[in-house]
Formats: structure tokens, sequence, C-alpha cells
């Protein structure tokens, strides 16, 4: 049982590595985690490992889980960051040195400009 476990583990910590996006990764975590998975399988079948070897079984299952589940977490943050600076350079950089763009201001008011007009006749 031990060294199927480890098999599992090597297995999915490869394709984990070789994965090439999102999608990839969440199905190779499906096939190994989900309902069907091959390390749910393995979970369900402790109940018929020797009551004595129940316990370093479970922990070893335990400990395979938390690998792939962190190695999953850390693939997909690191894609997760990568498509972010992939938008980021595609949407072009921001000049921060650049002057603000100036608020349009409207126009003078009527009386004042009948004022002005009065003025500029005499």
């Amino acid at each position: 049982m031990l060294e199927r476990l480890r098999e599992i583990e090597e297995k999915a910590l490869s394709q984990l590595e070789a994965a090439k996006g999102r999608e990839e990764v969440l199905r190779i975590k499906g096939s190994l985690l989900g309902r069907e998975g091959e390390l749910t399988r393995v979970i369900r079948s402790i109940r018929e490992v020797p009551p004595e070897k129940r316990a370093e079984v479970g922990r070893a299952v335990n400990l395979i889980k938390e690998r792939i589940e962190e190695k999953i977490r850390s693939i997909l943050k690191a894609l997760e960051e990568e498509e972010r600076r992939r938008r980021l350079r595609g949407e072009g950089s921001i000049d921060i040195t650049l002057p603000g763009r100036r608020i349009p201001i409207g126009g003078l008011h009527p009386v004042t400009q009948i004022i002005d007009r009065v003025v500029d006749i005499f």
C-alpha cells in the first residue's frame, strides 16, 4: 500500500510539473483528488488494511495529499501571477511622470458676458 502511495505521489508531482495551463492542472487535481480520483480510491481502501498498519498508511495518505495540494496551490498561484503580468504588459505601461489632464472648465455666465460686452463698448 505504501509503495502504491509513493507511485501515486511521484506520478502526480511529475504530471503537475509538466502541466501547461490552469485547465490541465485542474484536470490532474480531479483525477487525483476528485470523487473517483486515484488518491481518493486509496483513502477508501484504508479499511482493508490490517488495523495495526492503518495509522501508518493514514499518515502517509494525509502527508501525500497535503504535498499534492500544496503543489497545486503553488502552480495555480504562479499561473495567476503570470497571467496578471501578461495582462499588464498587454495594456501598456503607464507613465506617471506625464502631467495630468486639464479638466475642462465651463463657459462664462451669460450676465458676465453681457457686462464684458458693455465694458468693451465703453
